[in-house]
């Protein structure tokens, strides 16, 4: 009996056949899990080996720092690696008020001459992109 439940786990942790299983997350700027994707291992017998650390760094995807929200005056973007971004502010009706690309790792969105709202902040970078709701106060 134990021999046969020992085999059954070995089976599916080890992906044998069909109920190999490969379980992808996505997680945003302050880590947390945005996404969850399973796939099903076609080939899974030969799928034995685990990812080494490259291939695991390769995976990692930007982040940004956006703060203070809520803010009176300005918010502040940072980068979480050096390759430029793009900073594109809508408001509420989709109309787009400031549009900013940066070749450093931060920068600064003035909003004191915006009133008081609700605000969309669109981050890109490379084929990454991130919102972020500001409330200016």
């Amino acid at each position: 009996m134990k021999r046969m439940i020992l085999l059954g786990i070995s089976i599916i942790m080890y992906g044998g056949g069909v109920f190999a299983q490969r379980v992808t997350y996505s997680y945003d700027g302050r880590g947390n899990v945005t996404k969850r994707q399973i796939t099903a291992n076609r080939n899974a017998s030969k799928q034995n080996t685990l990812p080494s650390i490259t291939d695991l760094a390769n995976e990692i995807k930007t982040y940004f720092s956006v703060g203070p929200n809520p803010t009176q005056d300005y918010v502040t973007v940072k980068s979480g690696n050096k390759a430029p971004f793009s900073c594109h502010l809508y408001d509420s009706g989709g109309k787009l008020l400031v549009r900013k690309s940066t070749e450093t790792m931060e920068t600064r969105i003035d909003l004191t001459t915006f009133p008081s709202g609700i605000y969309l902040l669109v981050l890109s970078q490379d084929k990454d992109k991130q919102q972020y709701k500001i409330v200016k106060q």
